[in-house]
Order: C-alpha cells, then structure tokens, then sequence
C-alpha cells in the first residue's frame, strides 16, 4: 500500500473517496505513511463536520419494511427494501407494494418510477447510520441528499440546505479553508456538539470554534 501512495499519489486520493468512515479507521492502522495520506484529505474532516449537522429531513432508515425519514415530514404506508450493490457499496430503495423506485429529475424533485420501466436505476451512496440506525442517501452523480420537504415529496438538496441562513457561510468557510484548518474546525464541531445539547442550526463556524477554546 505504501509503494501505491508513493508511486501513484493520484489512485491513492481516488481510493480514499470510496471507503466508507469505518474502512477508513482500518486503513489507517496500515501504515503511518497511510494514515498521514488520510489525515491530509479536506473530505475526511468535512465527513466529521456533517455527521454533526446533517439535518433530521435528509436522515433515512428502513425499519422491517418501513421507511422512516428522522424528521418525520414525509411518511409511507407502503413496503420498503434496501437493494444493495457490491461496487462502491451504492444502493436503491425499491417501493415493493408498487414496484417503483426513487428517480431524481433535473428540478431536483425526487419522484417514484416503476422499477421495471426505466433504463437505469438512480442510485444512492449510503452515509453512516447515526446512533439510531438514520442514514444519509447521496446522489452517486452528484452531491445532494435525498431530503423530504413535505409528507409527500421528496428533492434532492444541497448537504448544507438545512443550515438554512448560515449556509453560505459555513460553505464559504470550507471552500477558503486549508485542510489543516477544515481538521481543527471539525474537531471542535464534534467536540462542541459532544458536550451539551446544542441547537444545530444556530451555530455558525466562529461560534462553534470559540465556545470550545480554539483561536
């Protein structure tokens, strides 16, 4: 693996993208030169960061056959399964009652097709289950989140969205930060939010960073 980074630096970045947080743990007990490469990637500590703010309307989970949304604005009567595929540990959910499955179209709006009658199946990268088994379901094209805006629909929405007024500035944040920074700002997020019961949509960046003591 150290001859990889060394020789073709470029697979290795590609390689860190589709490892999942718990492979990432391993890999990094490899090797130091490993776990340095890792430690180096702005993604890992933005991973960090939205484990902390991902929104209850982008968390998923499929219960027996039901599928629950965390926020609870779009509810379903109707059978769910997850259907995973091997590569790049992707997945679709499929509506078995009707047959149909999550389509995302070019306005965002998430809507159900009939599995049988499409070409291809959208398909979503599943994040890491919170503490209650929720999940976030990414678009495997592009970075937006399967978000329930009411109980009947569905969109594909920015990570962020759910910051509502201070998104622009935690984007801003992250895009004009370094790594090293991005690393010290999702240590204090976690922290920050490991400590108390915080309301997460009220806390910009420098809040966050100064309540826990960083410059």
């Amino acid at each position: 693996m150290d001859e990889v980074i060394l020789r073709f630096p470029t697979v290795a970045k590609n390689l860190f993208k589709e490892i999942d947080n718990e492979g990432l743990t391993r890999c990094k007990e490899v090797s130091k030169l490993w776990c340095n490469v890792i430690n180096n990637q702005k993604d890992l500590w933005l991973r960090i960061i939205r484990l902390q703010y991902e929104g209850p309307s982008q968390l998923w989970k499929v219960e027996g056959t039901m599928l629950k949304n965390k926020a609870n604005f779009w509810t379903s009567n109707d059978k769910w399964s997850e259907n995973f595929l091997t590569k790049r540990k992707l997945t679709f959910i499929k509506n078995i009652s009707k047959h149909t499955t999550f389509t995302a179209k070019s306005d965002g709006k998430v809507i159900q097709e009939d599995f049988e009658g499409i070409s291809s199946v959208d398909l979503w990268k599943k994040g890491e289950p919170d503490n209650e088994g929720y999940f976030t379901l990414e678009h495997h094209k592009i970075t937006k989140f399967l978000t329930a805006v009411s109980k009947s629909n569905l969109e594909i929405k920015d990570p962020y969205e759910h910051l509502k007024a201070i998104s622009d500035l935690w984007k801003s944040v992250i895009c004009k930060t370094s790594t090293e920074n991005v690393r010290d700002i999702a240590l204090a997020v976690h922290k920050f939010f490991g400590t108390d019961d915080h309301g997460k949509e009220q806390y910009p960046p420098h809040h966050v960073v100064a309540a826990v003591g960083t410059k």
